[in-house]
């Protein structure tokens, strides 16, 4: 075996994949609540009715379009947060105007953050997943694209088994 195989930092790697793939688990499960607020919005903008059938081809792409947008977008920004991080906060204080809306919009971020706190925990358990294996590969002395591509070739692996795993073996809610 070669030795980065042997210090490959399997256990954050593991629990890497399994918050990933329960985080695939809970969006699949609560897929039914947050679609039918989106297709009755859909609904009353004059989409047409087509997308309000359960069993409908193209609410059933669109529905899974969303999910995967939304976890290639979380795993892009967390496998590099620090320097997005960095890029945010770079030079918000170089007007009084830039201050105002930095302080603002920081304002409006913590509230709605305490409105939705579970969802909001959710995220932190992913992004510190995402950050323990982030910082064991670094240790490694991998490269910043190395560390990338695994952490977002992971996720979104992960993401997919546990949607796809709550779709074979989830609580069918309706034959309960």
């Amino acid at each position: 075996m070669t030795p980065l195989i042997k210090q490959f930092p399997w256990l954050s790697w593991i629990l890497f994949l399994i918050v990933y793939a329960v985080f695939g688990w809970l969006i699949a499960s609560d897929e039914d609540s947050w679609t039918k607020v989106l297709f009755e919005h859909l609904r009353i903008w004059g989409v047409h009715d087509i997308l309000t059938d359960s069993q409908s081809l193209l609410r059933t792409v669109i529905v899974n379009l969303l999910e995967v947008s939304f976890v290639f977008l979380l795993i892009f920004f967390f496998s590099d947060f620090f320097s997005l991080l960095e890029s945010i906060c770079k030079t918000p204080f170089a007007s009084n105007i830039l201050t105002f809306g930095y302080i603002v919009f920081w304002a409006l971020l913590v509230s709605v953050v305490l409105s939705w706190i579970s969802y909001f925990t959710r995220l932190l358990i992913l992004l510190a997943a995402a950050l323990l294996l982030r910082t064991d590969m670094q240790r490694l002395d991998m490269n910043h694209l190395q560390t990338c591509i695994i952490i977002r070739l992971s996720g979104i692996v992960a993401f997919i088994l546990g949607t796809v795993a709550f779709k074979i073996w989830g609580v069918n809610v309706q034959s309960v």
